[in-house]
């Protein structure tokens, strides 16, 4: 008796994975994204950093080219409007304008720096608009107020930062700030503008330090004292020399915290 061999193909079974096995697969892919994401969090927050040093050095550059054609003078902020238009401010241009709404194309450097989002740090827009740590959207970047219409020639290279945090007083010499990425404190409340004096402080959002760029074009990561609302925090606990060889907070101005157009060369 012979048999014919079936033309049917056999079925392979497949063993399924068990319930267990599946939970013990998520619970590796967990695991590696716990590991992974910090690592991901702190690379993103690097990149953000660079860029927003680089974005305070482009600014920097802005203003001195401002200066280059304008009498080897900065330009003017809020505080400084006299109706001579090169006094108006870098970033709403003729105050009382339109203020917010126009920033930063009104002001008087968006003609040497027509891109919107270098006047924005991509750290801050992260942490969201309007919140502590993050940003109004507009721009992040504050002008220390003292140096509106001073010559280049007369801003020195250093000041003298004091740390005064936790009753540790100590001080160290710092190339002086120019254009700052200035804490959200100051930049999301009711005062919102480009200046940076009085209190303000530079922020704490970039490895719990900040960026500036200085008079040589070159931008720096300092960790200022986070004092609050204290007149030990912000610019008064920076001192330079003046033109006339004195010694004079960045936190002082003429009336008041609110020094005027041309003011610091006087001193």
């Amino acid at each position: 008796m012979s048999y014919v061999a079936s033309s049917l193909p056999r079925r392979t079974l497949r063993r399924a994975f068990t319930l267990v096995e599946l939970l013990v697969v998520i619970g590796i892919i967990a695991l590696l994204i716990s590991i992974l994401l910090p690592a991901l969090q702190q690379a993103r927050a690097s990149a953000n950093g660079t860029k927003c040093e680089s974005n305070c050095r482009t600014i920097m550059l802005a203003f001195i080219m401002w200066a280059g054609d304008h009498h080897n003078q900065m330009p003017g902020t809020i505080y400084g409007a006299d109706g001579n238009p090169d006094h108006d401010d870098w970033l709403y241009g003729p105050y009382g304008a339109n203020g917010f709404a126009d920033a930063p194309q009104a002001g008087t450097i968006y003609s040497y720096l027509k891109t919107p989002e270098v006047y924005v740090c991509p750290q801050a827009q992260a942490n969201g608009k309007g919140s502590f740590g993050g940003s109004n959207a507009t721009f992040d970047y504050a002008f220390f107020a003292i140096f509106a219409g001073a010559k280049l020639t007369s801003i020195p290279n250093e000041s003298t930062l004091t740390q005064l945090a936790a009753q540790n007083f100590r001080t160290s010499q710092e190339p002086t700030p120019i254009i700052c990425h200035e804490d959200s404190y100051q930049f999301n409340g009711t005062n919102i503008e480009g200046d940076h004096g009085n209190v303000d402080q530079i922020t704490h959002i970039h490895f719990h330090g900040g960026y500036y760029a200085s008079i040589d074009g070159s931008a720096h990561w300092v960790l200022e004292p986070d004092v609050l609302n204290t007149w030990a925090n912000g610019c008064w606990q920076w001192t330079t020399r003046t033109p006339h060889a004195n010694m004079l907070s960045l936190g002082q101005g003429n009336p008041g915290p609110d020094p005027t157009y041309g003011w610091w060369n006087t001193q």
